[in-house]
């Protein structure tokens, strides 16, 4: 519109020049003098080109804006793709070369001493004794004390620490075998994108909407030139087995106090039982002599040390019945329990087998 405005405006002022021409000839050729018409410019016209150049230099610069906004990100994220392959590319040949130097190390390999050691003791015997067997205390024929062995092997409390300290020693060897291992790292993250679409007149309402997905791995290797990390290893496991030699230790001292434990109570009782009884008989000894006194048939000196005999008798059963009460409360510790909730009231050490090791015979 402004361009068609321009040329009408540009004809008419060549029209009107046209004119002036002719008037002017005619002016000079004729006498009488005319007046020539007055030529106006024409400021609409001017106005509509200058509006018009305008508004094409400003579009021209909203695509150049834009395009460079879209180049430059474009620009950024190609740089981002080559630094993340240049990184990807650096981890590769770093694991690479770390699996390649893995095996070099300088730490020595231990070996054990050489120890000269006899095949045989001095003064052992023609016939070597039978190493007991892991229930060995099932051959003694005791319900009961195979029912405190299952409780103390089950509720003991040092023998619960030993395993514990087992277990804390096996997890030292996994954590410091883990050095020796290469390291894996796994990352993975989502983002969504909305680019807008671009126009010439500027950025439209309409646009490209994606998601990105990126996933990262890594590995890494500590180079054990040194051999310090097997060394912790070889530590770690040497007391791993220590430990397990200690629970061992501890397993067969726990049962074996607690066997001791229950043939001491059986023996107290037993001491007990045979004291009461001489007890008894002091005590019918003495009211004979006390009545053969009275009759005269003996003297007052033979009852003095009658009475001697049974206030002595009398005064050994207090300690034995103490010694009683230690022996079950040591016997409830060991099995892991109260000892108000442990009481040995049967058995004896004649109803056992323990008797036929010895050297008297079983009685009948």
């Amino acid at each position: 519109m402004a361009y068609r405005d321009t040329a009408q405006s540009a004809t008419q002022g060549t029209a009107w020049s046209n004119k002036a021409a002719t008037s002017h000839q005619r002016a000079q050729s004729c006498p009488i003098r005319v007046q020539p018409p007055e030529i106006h410019s024409d400021s609409e016209a001017l106005v509509a080109l200058t509006m018009a150049m305008l508004i094409v230099i400003l579009g021209v610069a909203l695509r150049s804006m834009a395009y460079q906004s879209a180049h430059k990100w474009l620009r950024q994220r190609s740089f981002d793709r080559i630094i993340a392959l240049r990184a990807q590319a650096t981890r590769a040949f770093a694991t690479a070369l770390a699996l390649t130097l893995g095996a070099c190390s300088i730490f020595p390999g231990y070996k054990a001493p050489t120890l000269d050691i006899p095949p045989t003791w001095r003064d052992e015997q023609a016939q070597s004794p039978t190493w007991p067997t892991k229930d060995w205390w099932q051959g003694f024929g005791s319900p009961e004390l195979d029912s405190l062995i299952a409780q103390a092997e089950s509720g003991n409390l040092d023998l619960a620490a030993a395993v514990a300290r087992v277990r804390e020693a096996d997890a030292q060897t996994r954590i410091a075998g883990a050095a020796l291992l290469p390291a894996i790292d796994l990352g993975g993250a989502a983002s969504r994108i909305r680019q807008p679409s671009i126009s010439t007149l500027g950025t439209g309402a309409s646009g490209k909407t994606y998601t990105l997905y990126d996933a990262q791995i890594s590995a890494s290797y500590e180079i054990d030139f040194w051999g310090k990390n097997k060394a912790f290893l070889e530590a770690a496991k040497a007391t791993a087995q220590a430990s397990r030699y200690s629970e061992a230790t501890i397993a067969l001292s726990t049962v074996t106090s607690v066997a001791i434990a229950y043939f001491q109570i059986l023996e107290l009782r037993d001491q007990i039982a045979v004291t009461e009884a001489q007890l008894g008989a002091a005590e019918s000894i003495l009211k004979a002599l006390e009545a053969q006194e009275a009759a005269g048939t003996v003297t007052a000196l033979d009852v003095a040390l009658q009475e001697t005999t049974v206030a002595t008798l009398q005064a050994e059963i207090p300690p034995l019945q103490q010694m009683l009460r230690q022996f079950i409360d040591a016997l409830a510790i060991l099995v892991g329990k109260p000892p108000e909730s442990v009481d040995i009231n049967s058995g004896t050490l004649d109803s056992s087998r323990v008797v036929r090791t010895s050297r008297w015979p079983r009685r009948s």
